[in-house]
């Protein structure tokens, strides 16, 4: 369940460009893409481009968190004195 935020992240990016590259004058993208990037206010290609780019920024920086957690649990896992030691 870890990475399942991470998955779904990136796997929305993709649906969303992948779309994106197939459909004729439509495109896949967040309403508030202008809000976060000015340059995109009017150009639906930009905005669907900022959407994918919101999604892969969210989709690493769950991935980072997922992995950094995963670390420190199994480091304190090494590190727990009551673990039994097998021999």
């Amino acid at each position: 369940m870890r990475f399942l935020s991470p998955v779904l992240m990136l796997s929305a990016a993709a649906f969303v460009y992948w779309t994106n590259q197939r459909q004729e004058g439509t495109v896949l993208a967040f309403p508030f893409i202008s809000t976060l990037w000015p340059a995109a206010e009017g150009d639906p290609v930009k905005m669907g481009q900022g959407t994918v780019a919101l999604f892969v920024g969210l989709g690493i920086f769950s991935l980072v968190r997922a992995l950094l957690r995963l670390r420190r649990d199994r480091q304190e896992a090494l590190n727990d004195p009551n673990e039994p030691t097998t021999p």
